[in-house]
């Protein structure tokens, strides 16, 4: 499995360059284009050529996000930029060369984006380390020690006020933890994990809470956690189609589920609507290229989808607006 994620984003690179060159020899127009009537598409920056894949992601508030990006600009130069995300529009922070910040879970207190380890370049392992990192200034600061080393995948629920993380050691055994960061405390919770639940990590960008509890999309099917019960259980309901690496974004009317990609890298350009309290799963859309491994954000009136990795350009922030 572990050989098969390295390939995998190789393969996920390269679809993402020649995209690009696919993408503009059909003429996409710059800055912003309204797909359908219910989706646009706007650059992340006026000089980026290619999204080559995304660092953090957070809410700051209702309709504020931050978020990090490796991109190639105009001169064929790679920068890890940070951009703030309102009302429709990015604003270019600052840079983050920090090698280790790919596709890290995060949350945002205190003016702060909290990182929860990142990749150990040269090592299959990832940090066992929270960090703080000020966008404002740049600073960067080590705020808490995981609890457990020799980990190569991590998923995180945030419920506004305490974090949880599912983590995959090496050998394949699956914990749960709870975080407070305002004590800067670890917990480790007594959770059984339901049969073929294996891969928390490819459910990066596909955990969101929602009323209370907390929801995993992997592959084609969806985990509930609920924190009074410490129970995690499959929902009673299946996805038709069996992709990785999807992006979930909850709303006030349900669950809205984004792409992905299955074993041998093909993507998807589904768009579902998952209602939790009736399970009930609906396709409600098509995305205007196929796209996974990308984070999104919901700010009470649009989803944004941000980056990500695919045969598509990668450079666009997709914008859906729910229908009704």
């Amino acid at each position: 499995m572990k050989r098969g994620l390295f390939l995998t984003l190789f393969f996920l690179l390269i679809l993402g360059i020649a995209g690009h060159w696919a993408w503009n020899s059909f003429g996409s127009k710059p800055n912003s284009m309204q797909v359908t009537n219910n989706i646009e598409l706007i650059e992340i920056d006026h000089d980026v050529l290619i999204g080559l894949g995304n660092g953090f992601f957070v809410k700051v508030d209702n309709s504020t996000f931050m978020m990090s990006l490796k991109v190639l600009v105009k001169g064929e130069q790679v920068e890890h930029r940070v951009y703030r995300l309102k009302n429709g529009k990015s604003e270019l922070v600052g840079k983050l060369d920090v090698p280790f910040v790919v596709d890290v879970p995060a949350l945002w207190i205190d003016n702060e984006v909290l990182l929860f380890g990142g990749m150990n370049p040269g090592n299959i392992t990832l940090v066992p380390v929270v960090y703080a990192y000020n966008p404002e200034n740049g600073s960067m600061r080590e705020f808490a020690e995981m609890p457990f080393r020799d980990y190569d995948q991590l998923s995180l629920l945030w419920d506004g006020s305490k974090a949880y993380l599912f983590v995959r050691f090496l050998n394949g055994n699956l914990s749960a933890y709870s975080f407070d960061p305002y004590a800067k405390k670890f917990q480790c919770l007594d959770l059984g994990f339901p049969e073929g639940f294996v891969f928390p990590g490819t459910s990066k960008y596909a955990a969101v809470w929602y009323k209370g509890k907390g929801y995993f999309v992997h592959g084609d099917r969806i985990a509930v956690f609920d924190p009074s019960s410490k129970n995690l259980v499959w929902a009673q309901v299946r996805l038709p189609d069996k992709y990785w690496a999807r992006t979930a974004v909850a709303t006030d009317r349900g669950i809205y589920i984004f792409g992905g990609f299955d074993d041998n890298v093909n993507f998807s350009r589904n768009i579902y609507l998952f209602v939790p309290e009736n399970n009930t799963l609906t396709r409600v859309g098509t995305l205007p290229y196929p796209l996974g491994q990308a984070p999104g954000g919901w700010d009470g009136r649009r989803i944004y989808i941000v980056g990500g990795r695919g045969p598509g350009p990668n450079k666009y922030i997709v914008i859906f607006t729910p229908k009704g």
